[in-house]
C-alpha cells in the first residue's frame, strides 16, 4: 500500500510539472490517434499491479495464513507458553527425587523423539534446564551437565532403535510410511546408497547426524539394517547434545539470584555463545550430510541409477498429484463461490491483525516472565494471566483466524474428493497397503552383521 501510495505522489508530482527535473509525462495513444487516460501511478507500478492481478488469491492467502501461524507459534507458543512450561516443571520436580525427574523427562523426551516433525535440539535443552535444576544439589552443576549429557545421548540411541525396529521394520510395508519417508526421491535414494555402504564411512556418519532425525532412522528401518552400526555411526551427535544441553544450563544459571545481585553474572552471555555454537554445529552437520548427498549424483550416478523405486509409493504420489491438481482448480479465486471467499477474506484479514498486534505491541501482549520466576508469585497463581487484555485479544483473532481457515479447507477438500470420486479412483483407494518392501540386492547384503567393519 505504500509503495502505491509513493508512486502516486510520484505520478502527481510529474502531472503537476513543478519540478523541472520532473520527467514529463507523454500521453499515449491507440491505433486511431486518440489520446489514452494517463495512470495515476508510473508504468513500472501499474505493471507490478497488473502482475498481481494475476495472482491466485487463493494460494496468497493460504501461503500467508501458513507463514502466520508460524509467525505466532514461535513468538506465542515458543517464546512464551514454554518458558512458562519450563518454570512449572522446574517448579513441580523441584521437591522430587532425581531418578524420578529423570524418568519423567526420558518418557516424555522419548515420546517427542518418535514424532516425526520434532527434532532432538529442544528435547536437549529443556533436560539441559530441568535436570541441572534438580541435580545441583545433589552432584553440582558440572556433575548434573554431565549427566545431563549422558542421559541425553543415551536417549537419542535408544530413540535411534525404537524409530528403525518398531516403525521402520514393523511398518516397512506400509505405503503410507514409505512415502511420507520420501522413499523414491533423489536425496533418500542417495541416502540409501550411502548407508548400504559397508563401515562407517564420514558420509553415512555425516547422514546419521546431519539427517533428519525420523526420516533417518525409519529409513534404516525400511533397508532392515543392521542396528549397531547405526548407532555406533550416530555416536558423533553427541558434539551437538554437548553445546545444547549447555545452553539450558547456562539459561537457568543466568536466572539465579540472590539478595538481588545473578548468582552467575556470565550465565547469560555464555548462554548466547552456547546457543550461536549449537547453531553452526546443526547448520554444519546438515550442511556436511548435504555435501555427501549431492556428491553421490556426480560420482556413483551408475549406482544410484540402479537403486529401485518403490512402485506401490509411485502410484500413490502420482494419485497425490493428480489430487493436488484438482484441488488447485477447485479452489482458485476466479471459481470460489461468494461465501468462501469472504470467509477466506476473514481468515487473513484475521491473522494480519493479530500478527501485527503482536509484533507492534508485543510487550503490552504478555507480562514478563523469567524461567526461574514463579506462577504463584509473579502471575498471581494463574497462568493465564501471562497473557494481558491486549494479548487476549490478538490470540482471539488468530483463534478465529484458524477456525475460518478450517471451515475454507473443509470445504476444499470435501469438494475435491467428491470431484475426484467422479473421476478415476478415490482417494482412500490409492493409501492400500504393500506388505513387500523395496529392498534392493545391496541392502540386504548390508543388513548382514558382516557390514560392521570401522574405516581406518
Amino acid at each position: 500500500v505504500m509503495y502505491i501510495f509513493l508512486s502516486f505522489l510520484n505520478q502527481c508530482v510529474r502531472r503537476c510539472g513543478v519540478f523541472p527535473c520532473s520527467s514529463k509525462i507523454t500521453p499515449e495513444t491507440d491505433d486511431s490517434g486518440k489520446k489514452l487516460k494517463t495512470s495515476w501511478v508510473t508504468e513500472k507500478t501499474a505493471a507490478h499491479i497488473e502482475q498481481f492481478k494475476s495472482w491466485d488469491r487463493t494460494t496468497v492467502y493460504t501461503n500467508a495464513i501458513y507463514w502466520g501461524i508460524g509467525f505466532l507459534t514461535l513468538h506465542v507458543l515458543v517464546a512464551q507458553f514454554t518458558m512458562l512450561f519450563l518454570s512449572y516443571l522446574i517448579d513441580v520436580t523441584s521437591t522430587m527425587r532425581l531418578w524420578v525427574v529423570t524418568l519423567i523427562l526420558l518418557g516424555v523426551g522419548l515420546v517427542m523423539f518418535l514424532l516425526p516433525p520434532v527434532p532432538g535440539v529442544p528435547i536437549y535443552l529443556t533436560m539441559g534446564i530441568v535436570l541441572v535444576a534438580i541435580g545441583k544439589e545433589n552432584m553440582g552443576i558440572v556433575g548434573a551437565i554431565f549427566y545431563c549429557v549422558s542421559l541425553s545421548l543415551g536417549l537419542k540411541l535408544f530413540a535411534c532403535t525404537c524409530q528403525q525396529k518398531l516403525i521402520g521394520e514393523r511398518l516397512s510395508g506400509n505405503v503410507k510410511v514409505r512415502s511420507f519417508v520420501g522413499i523414491n526421491s533423489n536425496i533418500i535414494r542417495s541416502m540409501r546408497l550411502i548407508l548400504t555402504d559397508p563401515g562407517l564411512s564420514p558420509a553415512k556418519c555425516a547422514i546419521l547426524v546431519g539427517g533428519p532425525d525420523w526420516p533417518t532412522s525409519v529409513l534404516c528401518g525400511i533397508m532392515s539394517l543392521n542396528i549397531w552400526p547405526i548407532l555406533v555411526g550416530t555416536l558423533p551427535v553427541v558434539f551437538l547434545i554437548a553445546p545444547t544441553v549447555l545452553t539450558g544450563s547456562f539459561t537457568y544459571m543466568s536466572g539465579l539470584i540472590t539478595d538481588g545481585k545473578p548468582d552467575f553474572p556470565w550465565a547469560g552471555t555464555a548462554a548466547a555463545v552456547m546457543a550461536a555454537f549449537t547453531a553452526c554445529i546443526q547448520f554444519g552437520s546438515m550442511l556436511l550430510a548435504a555435501m555427501f548427498v549431492g556428491r553421490v549424483a556426480n560420482t556413483r550416478a551408475e549406482e544410484l541409477a540402479a537403486v529401485p523405486y518403490d512402485e506401490p509409493v509411485l502410484e500413490l504420489e502420482e494419485k497425490s498429484k493428480e489430487i493436488d491438481r484438482l484441488y488447485r482448480e477447485l479452489t482458485a479465486w476466479g471459481v470460489l463461490p461468494l461465501g468462501i471467499k469472504i470467509i477466506l477474506n476473514l481468515a487473513i484479514w484475521c491473522m494480519v491483525s493479530a500478527c501485527y498486534m503482536v509484533q507492534l505491541w508485543y510487550d503490552d501482549c504478555f507480562e514478563e516472565f523469567f524461567l526461574t520466576s514463579s506462577i504463584a508469585d509473579e502471575l498471581d497463581g494463574d497462568w493465564t494471566n501471562l497473557v494481558t487484555e491486549t494479548g487476549r485479544v490478538a490470540l482471539l483473532l488468530f483463534c478465529i483466524s484458524l477456525f475460518f481457515f478450517q471451515v475454507f479447507r473443509t470445504w476444499a477438500k470435501r469438494k475435491t474428493k467428491v470431484n475426484f470420486k467422479k473421476g478415476v479412483i478415490s482417494p482412500e483407494n490409492g493409501q492400500a497397503e504393500d506388505t513387500t518392501p523395496i529392498v534392493s540386492d545391496l541392502e540386504r547384503n548390508s543388513a548382514s552383521g558382516n557390514s560392521f567393519i570401522v574405516s581406518q
